[in-house]
């Protein structure tokens, strides 16, 4: 998986807007993207929380279940 934090320009509110996005590489798949007008490390943990219980605890990938799968995560911020 990969995770980044992007900001754009939006002209008709004059200011920039993050957009926070997980990707699963694997199958290239956009498994969260938000806009906000802020970020926050909340708002990055909550993120995360969605991933986990949509994607990864429905399909057994969490590891509580007993697969040995390896998950890793990459971000431009280390």
């Amino acid at each position: 998986m990969e995770t980044d934090i992007r900001y754009i320009w939006i002209d008709e509110e004059r200011r920039y807007a993050y957009i926070p996005t997980i990707i699963d590489v694997f199958i290239r798949v956009f498994l969260y993207s938000k806009r906000s007008w802020h970020m926050k490390q909340k708002d990055v943990q909550e993120g995360w929380k969605q991933v986990i219980k949509k994607h990864l605890e429905p399909t057994k990938m969490y590891g509580w279940y007993g697969w040995e799968l390896h998950i890793e995560v990459r971000s431009d911020n280390g």
